[in-house]
């Protein structure tokens, strides 16, 4: 079967038990860049998207407890200095942060 959404039931057994999506965005950094009183516009999107998952790589060591360890993956990760984002659609590199969440969850994690 070529369709692995959960609700078709001719996807591989494992597959439907395991599989998961990730929605990765990133906004151009606007911190420091406005620093009247105004309440800020939210930072412009850049990019995002959507993959599939069938496990999920969490540091378990550095942290006390799952909880804390899906917080740590989760976290967002500012892209600046050597590690910019390059921008299609700016078509230059900018200060980004990007963000990770889970947009679907497995019956089993």
């Amino acid at each position: 079967a070529n369709d692995n959404s959960h609700g078709n039931t001719n996807v591989n057994p494992l597959t439907w038990l395991f599989r998961g999506t990730l929605r990765t965005t990133i906004h151009k950094d606007c911190t420091n860049t406005n620093n009247n009183t105004k309440k800020p516009s939210p930072p412009p999107l850049l990019s995002t998207k959507i993959d599939p998952f069938l496990d999920l790589s969490l540091d378990v060591t550095s942290n006390p407890s799952i909880h804390a360890s899906l917080s740590s993956f989760t976290k967002p990760e500012h892209l600046s200095g050597d590690n910019q984002y390059h921008s299609s659609i700016l078509n230059k590199k900018v200060n980004a942060i990007k963000t990770t969440s889970l947009k679907t969850l497995p019956p089993v994690l």
